[in-house]
C-alpha cells in the first residue's frame, strides 16, 4: 500500500467580460504530488496554462 504524501492541485483565472453573453478566461493551472513506496519514489510537478470562451444561454 501507498505511503500518500500530498497531492496539490492549484487554478489562478482571470476572467474578461467581452459582452453580455461572453466572457474569455485565461488561467495558468499547477499540478504537484507523488507516490513513495519500497518499489519507487514518484513526483511529478505539472505547469499548464488554460484558455476558454464561456458563453451564457
Amino acid at each position: 500500500m501507498a505511503k500518500q504524501r500530498r497531492a496539490e492541485d492549484f487554478f489562478l483565472a482571470f476572467t474578461w467580460k467581452i459582452d453580455d453573453n461572453l466572457s474569455l478566461k485565461l488561467g495558468s493551472h499547477l499540478l504537484e504530488g507523488g507516490a513513495d513506496v519500497e518499489e519507487v519514489y514518484n513526483f511529478a510537478l505539472l505547469h499548464y496554462l488554460t484558455a476558454g470562451l464561456i458563453y451564457i444561454f
